[in-house]
Formats: C-alpha cells, sequence, structure tokens
C-alpha cells in the first residue's frame, strides 16, 4: 500500500488536539454520519434481537460464508427472515472472501433475490473479482461488487480500479495510512467509496467519521450507495469497554454518529492498560511500522 501511495498520494495520521484527542477539520466538526448495521451469522430467530440494537438504521450490512460455502442454507435462512422483518432496509451482504470463483457465482444467483445494495469482496483476489463481475454481467445478474481486502491488504490499493473488479470501494483509515492517504486512494480510483472500522476504539471511529464527512458526493455514488452513505463505523457497540467517558464514547443512536473530538480518559486508560508483555510487543511493532514509514518517505 505504501509503495504505492508514494506514488499517487500522501501518507497521514488524523489530525490530534491537545491531550491526544483526535480533532476533526472545521468544515467537518459537528457533522452527523450515517452507520449501518451489521447482523453477524446467527440463528433465524436471533436476527431481531440483534438488530434491536442498532435502533432506527436504513442500512444493514449482514455478514455471509463465515464457513464459506458450507454455510450457505443458513445464510439463506438468515437473510429470509431479514427480509420478512426489514422489507424496506438496505441491505449489504459481506462474505470475507469466503468463496472460490464457481461459488461466489452460485450464491449471487440466490442472493440477488434480496435486492441488494452491493456484495463485498465475495472472492479474496482481484482478478477473481474483475471476472465475476464479468460473470454476472454475462448472465443478467444486478449485484454490485464491492472491494474492501482488496483495498486495505493490497500491496497496490489501485489495482481494483485499474481491473474494473468493483464498483465501490471500502477504505479504513488506518490500514490505509490516515485520512489523507484514504482520500488520495477515493480521488485517484475514481470509485464510489464507503468508510468502514478496523474495530477500534472511539479514537479511530473519530477519524472515520471525519474521512465519512468529506467522502466526495459524485453521481456514480448517488446511483449506487443514495444520497448519504451509512458507513460500518457502528462498531462500537460490539465492545464491552472504550478509552473515553462512557457519554463521549462514538456508539451509535438510531443509525448516526457525530464527526466531534474525542480525548481519552485517562482513568479508563489506566483500566484498561495490558499487561507489560504485550505492551512491549505493540510498541515493537509501532516502532517497525514507523521504520518502515520512514525508510518509504526516504526511498520516495
Amino acid at each position: 500500500v505504501m509503495r504505492r501511495l508514494r506514488q499517487t498520494g500522501r501518507r497521514d495520521a488524523p489530525s490530534t488536539g491537545p491531550g491526544g484527542g483526535a480533532a476533526p477539520a472545521a468544515e467537518t466538526d459537528g457533522e452527523i454520519v450515517a452507520v449501518n448495521g451489521t447482523l453477524p451469522a446467527c440463528p433465524p430467530d436471533h436476527v431481531e434481537s440483534i438488530l434491536s440494537r442498532y435502533g432506527q438504521v436504513s442500512t444493514v450490512k449482514a455478514k455471509v460464508a463465515e464457513h464459506g460455502f458450507a454455510s450457505f442454507e443458513a445464510d439463506l435462512a438468515r437473510l429470509r427472515e431479514f427480509r420478512r422483518l426489514c422489507p424496506d432496509t438496505t441491505l449489504r451482504l459481506d462474505a470475507n472472501a469466503g468463496y472460490t470463483p464457481a461459488e461466489a457465482v452460485e450464491v449471487c444467483s440466490a442472493f440477488a433475490d434480496f435486492d441488494l445494495q452491493y456484495f463485498e469482496q465475495p472472492v479474496p483476489e482481484v482478478e477473481q473479482l474483475a471476472e465475476l463481475r464479468e460473470e454476472l454481467a454475462r448472465r443478467g445478474l444486478p449485484i454490485v461488487i464491492a472491494a474492501d481486502e482488496s483495498i486495505r491488504k493490497a500491496e497496490d490499493p489501485l489495482r481494483v480500479a485499474e481491473l474494473g473488479a468493483a464498483e465501490v470501494i471500502i477504505v479504513k483509515v488506518q490500514p490505509l495510512g490516515g485520512i489523507g492517504a484514504a482520500l488520495d486512494v477515493i480521488s485517484t480510483s475514481g470509485l464510489p467509496a464507503v468508510v468502514s472500522s478496523a474495530l477500534e476504539s472511539s479514537v479511530g471511529l473519530a477519524a472515520g467519521a471525519e474521512l465519512a464527512a468529506r467522502l466526495p458526493r459524485t453521481d456514480r455514488s448517488r446511483d449506487i450507495l443514495g444520497d448519504r452513505v451509512a458507513c460500518g463505523l457502528g462498531t462500537g457497540r460490539l465492545f464491552t469497554a472504550d478509552v473515553v467517558a462512557e457519554d463521549e464514547a462514538l456508539t451509535p443512536i438510531d443509525g448516526t454518529i457525530a464527526v466531534k473530538r474525542i480525548v481519552p480518559d485517562p482513568d479508563r486508560l489506566q483500566q484498561l492498560a495490558v499487561d507489560p508483555g504485550r505492551y512491549e510487543w505493540w510498541a515493537g511493532r509501532l516502532q517497525n511500522c514507523w521504520n518502515a514509514l520512514r525508510g518509504s518517505t526516504e526511498l520516495g
């Protein structure tokens, strides 16, 4: 990722304010960002209770392929129950690259009946995504393909656009190197983007919210994603604790979060501190990342 961004853009981190808090830009501070609910793999009779945690949301992302193609029938049953409960809610699917190309074609034929906004990363490789799109078009299946792992885990995050492998890209601030770097990927790819979480605390979610507020609004994006893009930043509800005070946590209220400055709470930081061995491991990892970034900049 960093090698390609040397050629096309910049690398940065979210802006910070006093005390280390992530500070939004003046033009985005206070904006409201729509977020999607998440429906994990679960029995159909759990769907309603899980969705109730999110309140009123306009969009839900359902996880599929937990065990690859072996989960197909269970996924179908869960999606049927979802559509029974939420006939008008926008639905996205995310397979986390869980299918082979042949399996992906088969499941797309069935999933097309659920009126999807997009299907995220059904197969692992960029080339497979491109071939899948061609096959879906040949069969007349109107399914939009989105790329996630092929963006954030790829050495070249722009190859998806170059091969026409997806119509939507999923961007995550931290894996791409910061808000500015993520905006560069979005701008250079020319594809509609959805901001998603990499399972961060509210500090990381604040950076994601700012990026979401700065997404380009294009006709192409509106055609696929609507006027208000629901982003995958509602993951604060998945955690039992956060590094900020409870009333400051970026947990969604009826499908939205606010763009705002986040400052970690010292007492929470102390309560959630890792053991010394784990601290040293993370400190070493951060040092290695810094060395790699510094070397990348010098080479560029």
